[in-house]
């Protein structure tokens, strides 16, 4: 509560129990598998461990430690008070899969496993590379595309049927799963991917298809249309859908999108 109390004067803002033991998680290096005792939060108070507060005895850690802690205060409440500040992402930044999993208070970072989807904790983040290279298998160049700045036209992975346990929740309760959708252009721009906001299924799009695979053999996808519930602004709808890669256009959208926001914080 005490904690709570200090965030709701500082950033107007409150984290539930959830977000709390993520938290904790972080601090302690679960969610990266390498845990270390940092902190303790066995009882009612939250201490720091003794092997860690010995650390501190040193200046240079101490600063540094001070330092980052500082600058990541400063950096969140800059981010609060943006109009794009959409439950812990902000509209066309980016992000990698491992950020994505640490932000969805996911217990561990799983990045590795991620790929186009995963459905964790009432969370199923949509990792989409817009424009397909040649060179990967042909069971994964979905036709995938926006049909407006407000609706995507998404496929699940291959060999997947209505019947698949993720997609049959995602299309019978998804009202209670958060769908967030990343995107790149293409995967030239690297490995993180613009949080292009939250998105609901039409329930009523969900269809069985087929895609050749590189055999020549069709094997079964689920296509569906996403409905973002922030339509795409103009700027990096056209920047993604372009099809040629252009360095400087992507500076471009990324200056544009900082100044913007820097207007409106």
């Amino acid at each position: 509560k005490m904690v709570n109390d200090k965030l709701q004067h500082d950033f107007q803002f409150q984290i539930n129990q959830d977000t709390w033991n993520s938290c904790i998680r972080n601090l302690n290096f679960q969610f990266v598998r390498k845990e270390k005792s940092v902190i303790d939060a066995s009882g009612e108070s939250i201490k720091l461990t003794e092997t860690f507060a010995n650390h501190l005895d040193h200046p240079i850690f101490k600063n540094h430690l001070k330092d980052s802690t500082e600058y990541s205060i400063d950096t969140f409440s800059k981010k609060r008070k943006s109009a794009d500040f959409q439950n812990g992402f902000v509209l066309y930044e980016k992000y990698s899969r491992k950020d994505v999993c640490r932000i969805l208070n996911w217990d561990l970072n799983e990045e590795a496993t991620v790929y186009g989807y995963k459905l964790i904790k009432g969370t199923c983040p949509i990792f989409v590379n817009y424009h397909k290279e040649e060179n990967i298998a042909s069971s994964t160049k979905f036709p995938e595309k926006f049909l407006s700045n407000s609706q995507f036209l998404w496929y699940s992975k291959p060999n997947r049927k209505l019947s698949n346990s993720t997609l049959s929740e995602i299309k019978n309760n998804s009202k209670n799963i958060r769908l967030p959708l990343f995107m790149k252009k293409s995967n030239g721009e690297g490995s993180d991917f613009y949080y292009m906001g939250d998105v609901q299924p039409k329930v009523e799009s969900f269809e069985e298809t087929t895609i050749e695979n590189d055999k020549g053999a069709d094997v079964p996808v689920v296509k569906v249309v996403l409905e973002l519930i922030t339509p795409v602004e103009n700027a990096i709808f056209d920047y993604i859908t372009h099809e040629e890669t252009h360095h400087s256009n992507a500076s471009e959208v990324e200056t544009q999108f900082d100044q913007k926001k820097e207007t409106k914080i």
